[in-house]
């Protein structure tokens, strides 16, 4: 990726003609506008008061205020021309710098971090790094993550010349406003600013719809107006916190269902946790008694520990207590739940049965009225209601307790035979590593299946890409995650994904953040191999995989050691897995532990 090699002209063309001049200094110039401004209003401290958020400032000084008033320390992102006064703000405004390995890297990163935060904001240049960000800031919005993209983008100029003359300007894809085009299809807003009298409610108003929507935004600032006088917003923009009953009808209309059902159940997903309703949730559940699960995206929205727990819904891909439960109940509630694929056929064939309170709705069936999650939580917690004991409670935690209506068994004879671990070796030993002080950041791979059956401890203590399911996501989100907060990463990684954000390591040990990164390494891209030959698993004889599906093999303890980490180490056995994490506990940076898996291993529920 390259950066505006026009370095000194702020407008990227040479000089413009009188009747298009937008008038600016150099870059240089711009940079030392941004340092001096930020020094003027911080002084020597980086905190803000309301006296000193009204005072005009920078553009970019304005944004990095009111970022910092919602919680948000922290600048991800790879430097460019078209959005470097940003950084030089968010320097000299007290913030963090995490310039990361990539784009892609840079995104990840943010998206973990907003999901402990609740905001995070990523910039990249302008085109070639702005669109780099597209599929993770697509499965922000599938899976209500709040975030903003700041990309400074071509002035009017640059669009007029564009338009009238053809002549392209940097990292132009050739059409008018082809990145806020592109961002139209992944974001919850969409936002340009062309006018300096516009930069200050843009500003407002972007970080008011990712705080209010709980998705991804996309602001786009001409680049000539970033060191204009802009006066920052005061007060907070989040949404007011929804403590009245909500639908009187909707409240109701569940609870009748709850006490008419003989097998009632409870789905908790992840806008529980979202919207702030984790104690709200927990507290009703003590009181009434109520059995329930959560979906995987949704895994520790409340604390495991509430009675009533029986387990993760995957849909067919649960373990057989937790889906016959949900198949034998006669009245589900989803609370905050995203139907993704993994649900599709208890959310199309439930009927009546299921009720959902989602996107401002409450769905019976195919019939939909309007419901807010948080009135109908507080609703429901004035209801008098107390719940049949009819469901398998989980009494002990354990990775091996949640697993034991498994059928173990190998695939045939040539797994028993082949050397490595099992997925089962592999996550039984980190959930006996977990405490609070970690939280666990699963990957889409054939490892998902059993990671959904860790022990959490508390509230937050898993995070995944459950619903979009892009590889590669942990590695990237465990950098945010580890800065955004205390407790240390435990990153679970197919080896597939890991080959597309392997970068990130380099990031984390720059940070020193003392991740633990658990790389699963069987040399394939083993779900699409699941997917697509299930047979061959199980297969009598050794057999070649399909051939665009096997992996190259890394030697990735040399690529750790090159990245900068702590410690990497290979195991094929549990004895050297076990020492390889006690020695990652005491590692002064992040740790890459990679276990190699049997070929031709399956988790024991992808099996039937």
């Amino acid at each position: 990726m390259s950066g505006d090699d026009q370095v000194g002209d702020p407008h990227g063309e040479g000089a413009p003609d009188a009747a298009d001049a937008e008038p600016g200094p150099s870059r240089r110039e711009v940079l030392a506008a941004t340092a001096v401004a930020a020094t003027i209003a911080l002084g020597s401290s980086i905190s803000l008061s309301a006296s000193q958020a009204s005072t005009p400032t920078t553009v970019p000084m304005a944004l990095v205020r009111r970022l910092r008033d919602h919680g948000v320390d922290d600048l991800f992102g790879v430097p460019g021309a078209t959005c470097s006064a940003l950084f030089e703000a968010a320097r000299t405004g007290g913030m963090r710098i995490v310039v990361t390995s990539s784009d892609l890297e840079a995104a990840y990163a943010a998206e973990g971090y907003a999901r402990v935060r609740g905001l995070s904001v990523v910039s990249v240049s302008y085109g070639v790094g702005a669109l780099a960000l597209l599929p993770v800031v697509a499965g922000a919005y599938a899976e209500h993550v709040p975030m903003l993209i700041v990309n400074g983008g071509p002035s009017a100029r640059d669009l007029r010349l564009q338009e009238v003359h053809g002549a392209l300007y940097s990292h132009s894809a050739a059409r008018p406003n082809a990145d806020l085009a592109a961002f139209e299809q992944v974001a919850a807003a969409t936002i340009r600013v062309d006018r300096l009298a516009d930069a200050s409610a843009a500003i407002e108003r972007a970080i008011r719809t990712a705080l209010g929507e709980r998705r991804p935004v996309y602001l786009e600032i001409a680049k000539h107006l970033w060191w204009g006088a802009c006066a920052a917003g005061t007060g907070s923009l989040h949404a007011q916190p929804d403590t009245t009953p909500g639908d009187p009808a909707a409240v109701a209309t569940i609870a009748r269902a709850l006490q008419a059902a003989k097998r009632p159940l409870v789905m908790v997903g992840v806008d529980v946790q979202r919207q702030g309703l984790s104690a709200a949730v927990e507290g009703w559940l003590r009181r009434t008694g109520l059995p329930w699960v959560s979906t995987l995206l949704g895994k520790s929205a409340i604390d495991e520990r509430t009675p009533g727990l029986l387990g993760v819904y995957m849909g067919g891909r649960s373990l057989p207590a937790v889906r016959k439960a949900v198949a034998d109940s006669d009245a589900v509630l989803a609370l905050g739940t995203i139907m993704s694929r993994s649900y599709r056929d208890l959310a199309t064939q439930a009927g009546d049965r299921l009720l959902r309170v989602e996107g401002g709705e409450l769905w019976q069936g195919t019939t939909r009225s309007p419901a807010g999650l948080g009135g109908v939580v507080h609703g429901l917690g004035k209801v008098s209601y107390t719940a049949p004991e009819w469901a398998p409670i989980l009494a002990d935690r354990s990775f091996d307790a949640r697993r034991s209506s498994l059928v173990r068994t190998d695939a045939g004879p040539v797994t028993k035979v082949e050397e490595g671990l099992h997925y089962e070796d592999v996550v039984r030993a980190v959930s006996d590593l977990m405490t609070e002080d970690f939280v666990a950041v699963t990957d889409t791979s054939l490892s998902m299946y059993p990671c959904a059956e860790l022990d959490t401890h508390g509230r937050g203590g898993f995070v995944c890409n459950g619903v979009w399911q892009s590889i590669g996501f942990s590695v990237g989100a465990g950098l945010g995650v580890g800065l955004a907060q205390a407790r240390r990463p435990i990153v679970l990684c197919g080896d597939g994904g890991f080959q597309m954000t392997s970068m990130a390591l380099s990031t984390l040990a720059r940070h020193r953040v003392r991740a633990i990164v658990v790389l699963f390494d069987n040399a394939l891209y083993g779900i699409e191999q699941f997917l697509l030959n299930k047979a061959w698993f199980g297969e009598p004889r050794p057999t070649d995989p399909f051939p665009y599906l096997a992996l190259h093999r890394w030697d990735y303890d040399a690529v750790g050691a090159g990245m900068g980490v702590a410690l990497a180490r290979t195991v094929s056995d549990t004895a050297s897995l076990d020492a390889a994490l006690k020695a990652a506990l005491q590692a002064d940076g992040p740790a890459l532990i990679t276990a190699r898996i049997k070929p031709h291993d399956l988790p024991p529920e992808l099996r039937a």
